[in-house]
């Protein structure tokens, strides 16, 4: 089960808007948005100012995920817990956790199988290289304004 409203986001960019290139968005509001897939169950409150990418798909393959639609949902999570790190259930299983929570935001919101199994896989392939790029620094410029709570 998802509780959301939808995101107030526009695009991010750096001097000219014409310059913009089509991937970072930034939170013109805070959000917040509680997620209940069973062992999957918090709550994700963004202040304004953060800025994301909706899951880093890349521009050739959007036409097939579309993650601005109402799959936006199920990105905002996933970002915001690749961007903190923080652990679902162990440390060891975070990157995991968060890309089971796409998939399960992702099938609550009415994605087809086909769909859903071209995003999971997209992450679970492709989701190691962002993973990685995180340092001490952006963990903690995420945590200023990502927060998550347990609710179980």
């Amino acid at each position: 089960m998802i509780l959301a409203e939808k995101p107030r986001i526009e695009p991010h960019f750096q001097g000219d808007w014409r310059d913009w290139d089509g991937l970072n968005w930034i939170f013109i509001d805070n959000w917040v948005g509680w997620y209940d897939f069973g062992n999957y169950n918090f709550v994700m409150d963004i202040k304004r100012g953060w800025v994301t990418d909706f899951g880093s798909i890349p521009s050739w393959y959007r036409f097939r995920i579309n993650q601005m639609g109402r799959g936006i949902v199920g990105f905002i999570p996933h970002d915001g817990g690749y961007s903190t790190g923080f652990p679902l259930t162990t440390i060891e299983n975070a990157r995991y956790d968060w890309d089971q929570v796409l998939a399960h935001s992702l099938e609550w919101i009415g994605f087809g199988f086909s769909r859903r199994t071209a995003c999971y896989t997209a992450v679970r392939v492709g989701g190691s290289s962002s993973w990685n790029k995180y340092t001490e620094e952006t963990v903690a410029n995420a945590n200023e304004f990502v927060k998550i709570t347990l609710m179980n």
